[in-house]
């Protein structure tokens, strides 16, 4: 094709949508089905030359990626082909105007509609990367807002199939100014290279500010800094979301769009839960020791439950794993339950890596949480409840067994602490009986812990022994 075609095959063409560096796109009519159409066709010129048949590949790719990923915010490719030696591609035809645009003329007003924009183009990702594409393009010009809100992905011009081999290592594609570190040095990149130019995204919607190539993440998040119309908390919570997203290492960053999307969701949450909250409690910042940030604030309701100081621990642990996630995972779930490990249990399960999670669950045994929820600092159980299981706990400790046995009363009192989290005030008769039958701590340790019915609860009560 040497000039704009009247016809491509069954498409009628009605006229020039825009052109750039790698093609045309032609808004045209399907003459058989009766719709309307987007057509991108690549520049003829391009397929010139050493780096031609790479460049039709590619082309070519973008068709099979996009057509792996069916979803209501990725633009829908309809169908491939070659039209006089020129590869073009057939997608849905969306009436909307580019991020790029809405940006540049202030069409973003506020954190939250940036938020629910960004949340679209991740649950497009999470789609894409489970198909094994990575769609390694994500900047403005490629989000499409429509009319009604929805939020359409497209170009996945430069995507790379899990499958392909067509690039490697040392073939920088993208575009700099949204690239993730590992991109711009021509390394190979996976899911969380999306992830953290979608990171790129929201921090330019949020600040009007463009990002540029090569800069560290501090100067990145100055323009976050500067936004003063934006309260103190919401800037303090969003920068920490970014933060995390635009690690420089990989490991550091989401791991998945769920669980970027989920810390970002969580940050509408409490904004909106603390616009319902009728009453409040501010826990002054010096009721925590090394903690200078001010306003946890926890519902009344929730304060009734549960003690502030033992969350704040619980908080202060989760945080480095999870980021500002973990003070609205603790606000949504202390309110359904009452069990400080099973409280525990269920925030670990957010942490994504299996190591990371580990290491949570032992920094919180370290922290003596579990021993101040039986001194009565978490009221899982009543206030008898719990006199009777230490007045338990101190009658085992005279316990030593058969003088050949390495078990002490120390290790029976130990285990008995450890145990009542799970199963309540029998603990101490538990470990007493089966004291009885046990000739070493580890054989103590594996009887007892058949009486937790929580597969990751008896887990985490026997790794707390190493």
């Amino acid at each position: 094709m040497t000039s704009d075609p009247h016809i491509i095959s069954k498409y009628k063409i009605s006229k020039v949508l825009g052109k750039g560096a790698m093609g045309t796109v032609y808004k045209g009519f399907d003459t058989i089905i009766e719709r309307w159409v987007a057509i991108k066709v690549l520049h003829p010129h391009l397929l010139e030359g050493e780096g031609g048949e790479d460049l039709a590949k590619r082309f070519k790719q973008e068709a099979q990626a996009a057509a792996r990923c069916l979803h209501p915010n990725i633009v829908t490719v309809f169908d491939y082909g070659i039209e006089q030696d020129t590869p073009y591609i057939v997608m849905e035809y969306v009436e909307g105007v580019e991020l790029k645009e809405s940006i540049k003329n202030q069409g973003i007003d506020s954190v939250v509609q940036a938020v629910r924009i960004l949340l679209q183009v991740l649950s497009a990702l999470e789609v894409a990367h489970a198909k094994g594409v990575v769609h390694r393009d994500i900047k403005p010009a490629n989000i499409i807002l429509l009319p009604d809100g929805q939020v359409k992905v497209s170009d996945f011009g430069v995507a790379r199939l899990d499958s392909s081999d067509l690039t490697s290592a040392g073939f920088m594609v993208g575009t700099p100014n949204y690239m993730s570190p590992e991109g711009l040095r021509g390394f190979k990149v996976d899911n969380r290279s999306d992830l953290y130019s979608a990171a790129l995204l929201l921090l330019e919607m949020v600040t009007h500010s463009k990002p540029y190539a090569g800069r560290n993440t501090e100067e990145l998040l100055d323009a976050l800094n500067l936004q003063t119309r934006l309260e103190p908390l919401l800037r303090r919570d969003l920068q920490s979301v970014i933060r995390r997203a635009l690690e420089t290492d990989p490991s550091h960053r989401f791991q998945t769009a769920a669980l970027f999307s989920k810390a970002l969701g969580g940050l509408i949450e409490t904004r909106q839960e603390d616009q319902d909250d009728q009453k409040t409690m501010v826990i002054p910042a010096a009721a925590y020791p090394g903690d200078s940030e001010p306003g946890y604030q926890l519902s009344q309701s929730q304060a009734s439950n549960w003690n502030p100081d033992l969350l704040k621990v619980i908080e202060q642990s989760l945080v480095k794993y999870i980021g500002p996630m973990a003070s609205v995972l603790i606000r949504k779930n202390s309110r359904t339950i009452s069990g400080v490990s099973e409280l525990s249990q269920k925030l670990a399960e957010q942490i994504p890596s299996v190591d990371d999670r580990q290491q949570f669950l032992k920094q919180l045994n370290k922290t003596g949480i579990y021993e101040q929820a039986i001194s009565g600092l978490q009221p899982s159980y009543s206030t008898s409840a719990i006199q009777s299981a230490e007045s338990g706990l101190k009658s085992s400790a005279s316990y030593v067994g058969t003088p050949d046995k390495s078990i002490t009363a120390e290790d029976i009192e130990k285990v008995s602490k450890k145990l009542l989290v799970h199963v309540g005030p029998l603990a101490p008769r538990i470990v007493k009986m089966a004291a009885k039958n046990c000739a070493e701590l580890p054989q103590l340790i594996e009887k007892v812990s058949s009486h937790i019915p929580d597969d990751s609860e008896r887990l985490s009560f026997k790794k707390s022994f190493e």
